[in-house]
């Protein structure tokens, strides 16, 4: 079981992936709804069972600039060339489309 440290490291390493070798998962996308992606996503495969996606969204909401459409309402699918969006849903639909497709090698 990781630490809250080590866990904290996973998830600044799996941001630093994101932004600098998976910047497609940006567009179009709050920054929040892929922060909060990742804190869960680095829980869910470090198996830290006491942490859910509902504790995670609640802590969330305590912060100044918490919205609840950014949970609520994520980009899914966007065209690559005009970014236009034809598939929205919610993070944590979002967080299970992106955890088998860009970010499994980095989470393991």
């Amino acid at each position: 079981m990781l630490t809250f440290a080590i866990t904290c490291v996973q998830v600044y390493h799996l941001m630093q992936h994101i932004v600098f070798k998976q910047t497609s998962l940006l567009y179009n996308r709050h920054l929040d709804q892929v922060l909060l992606s990742a804190v869960y996503g680095v829980c869910k495969v470090a198996q830290l069972k006491q942490i859910s996606f509902k504790q995670i969204i609640n802590h969330y909401r305590r912060q100044p600039q918490a919205k609840s459409d950014i949970f609520r309402t994520v980009v899914l699918k966007q065209t690559e060339v005009e970014l236009q969006v034809p598939c929205f849903s919610s993070c944590i639909t979002f967080i299970s489309h992106c955890r088998h497709k860009h970010m499994a090698p980095p989470l393991h």
